[in-house]
């Protein structure tokens, strides 16, 4: 047995949408993944390795809480890192940090990335055109199911 958590578009996602791709893009770029394929692209690949598919979903389906709830600005303590003021914060703290050589060069171009990244992720998730809890569950055949 294999089982595999993926990242992937779900079927909502549409290439023609430029809202979508933007949101693609963000991920790719702020998450430093190298490609996103869509759930039917996953499970087909799955077989292509020669895996019989005996399981596959999109696990955040079944939490009544979203995966990207922890990604989205709120005014409490946890929620303030992910506000434009927090995130302006965050900016500037850096900045300070690289000036005084306490924080290595290019950590504000990091903090910029990720926010993308973060962005990115929360927009798709609201969207529902991407989830990072697609489980896949497989097996290999043996030689006598061949």
């Amino acid at each position: 047995m294999f089982a595999v958590y993926e990242w992937v578009l779900t079927d909502k996602f549409n290439d023609k949408d430029p809202d979508h791709s933007r949101m693609r893009d963000d991920i790719l770029e702020g998450s430093g993944v190298a490609k996103l394929v869509t759930s039917s692209e996953a499970v087909a690949a799955m077989r292509k390795a020669g895996f019989q598919v005996v399981y596959s979903a999109d696990r955040a389906k079944a939490s009544t809480i979203p995966w990207y709830s922890r990604l989205q600005p709120n005014w409490s303590l946890s929620g303030f890192r992910a506000t434009a003021l927090g995130r302006v914060a965050t900016s500037w703290m850096l900045a300070a940090l690289e000036t005084l050589r306490l924080a290595p060069k290019g950590s504000v171009t990091v903090h910029h990335t990720l926010c993308k990244g973060a962005d990115g992720l929360t927009s798709a998730g609201v969207e529902g055109i991407f989830t990072p809890m697609f489980l896949m569950v497989g097996r290999k055949p043996t030689l006598k199911e061949d």
